[in-house]
C-alpha cells in the first residue's frame, strides 16, 4: 500500500481523526476516507485529501455509523496509479446511547387514563415502543414522527389499587429507555355517599283558624253560662 493508516482513539467520535503516513517512492495521491459499520460496504466519505511526502491527520465524518465496530475505508487515485479501495479494522468502536423519552402530559378522562410525549435517538436509529401494565405487555403505543402516545386505558376493568404503567422505547441497537407512572384507581371503586332527605317542614295548607283573644273570651263565657244552667236545673 502507498501509505500506513492509524488512529489515536479507538472510541468513535464524530468527526473521527484518521492518520495517513505515505510510503516513500509513491507519487502524490488523492484519498477519500470514510467510516462504515459494515466491513466491505463503503458509505459516506470525507475528502479528497492530498497525500504526498508528509503524514497527515484528517477528520472523518462518522454520522452514518451505528453502535458497534466502525471500519475505515479508503479510495486512492493518482497519476500513474491504479485506483484502489481498501477497508481497515483499526479496532474503532462506536458506543451507542439509548433513546430519550419525555412525557408531555398525562391524566384522567372519566374512567380512563393516558399519557403522551416525545422521543429522540442520539444515534439516529429508529425506536420501537412497548406499553406494559404491571409488567405485562398491554396494548400499543402510537408513534407519529417524534411523538408517542398511549391508548386510553380503562382502569375500571382493572382490580382496585395501584398499577404500574411503563412506556419502553428501544432503538435498533437494542438500547432501551423507559418512563414509568404508578396509577391509583381507588377512586373509581368508591361507594357514593347516601343522600339523606331533609324532613318537609313546609305548611301542608291545612290548619285550624286561630281564635284570637275575643274568641277565647266568648268561649269562656259560654262555658260559664252552660255550667250555671246545669246548676240551676238541679235545684228545681
Amino acid at each position: 500500500m502507498p501509505f500506513q493508516i492509524s488512529t489515536t482513539n479507538t472510541e468513535l467520535s464524530d468527526p473521527h481523526p484518521i492518520t495517513m503516513s505515505p510510503t516513500s517512492g509513491w507519487p502524490e495521491l488523492s484519498v477519500l476516507v470514510g467510516l462504515t459499520s459494515e466491513f466491505g460496504v463503503s458509505q459516506g466519505s470525507s475528502g479528497p485529501f492530498s497525500l504526498f511526502v508528509s503524514e497527515i491527520t484528517v477528520d472523518v465524518d462518522a454520522s452514518g455509523t451505528v453502535p458497534g465496530p466502525a471500519y475505515v475505508w479508503v479510495e486512492v487515485t493518482g497519476d500513474g496509479v491504479y485506483s484502489m479501495e481498501e477497508f481497515y479494522d483499526l479496532g474503532i468502536i462506536k458506543t451507542g446511547a439509548p433513546p430519550s423519552i419525555v412525557v408531555n402530559s398525562e391524566g384522567w378522562d372519566g374512567n380512563s387514563w393516558s399519557m403522551n410525549g416525545v422521543f429522540s435517538d442520539p444515534d439516529g436509529e429508529s425506536v420501537s415502543f412497548n406499553l406494559l401494565i404491571d409488567g405485562a405487555i398491554t396494548g400499543e403505543v402510537t408513534v407519529n414522527g417524534n411523538s408517542w402516545s398511549t391508548p386510553m386505558i380503562d382502569f375500571s376493568v382493572w382490580s382496585e389499587g395501584t398499577h404500574t404503567v411503563v412506556v419502553r422505547g428501544c432503538d435498533e441497537s437494542e438500547l432501551c429507555n423507559e418512563v414509568q407512572r404508578v396509577i391509583d384507581n381507588t377512586h373509581l371503586f368508591a361507594e357514593p355517599e347516601p343522600i339523606i332527605e331533609e324532613p318537609d317542614t313546609t305548611d301542608s295548607g291545612f290548619s285550624l283558624p286561630a281564635m284570637g283573644l275575643p274568641g277565647l273570651i266568648l268561649a269562656a263565657s259560654a262555658a260559664l253560662i252552660y255550667s250555671g244552667r246545669r246548676g240551676s236545673s238541679h235545684e228545681l
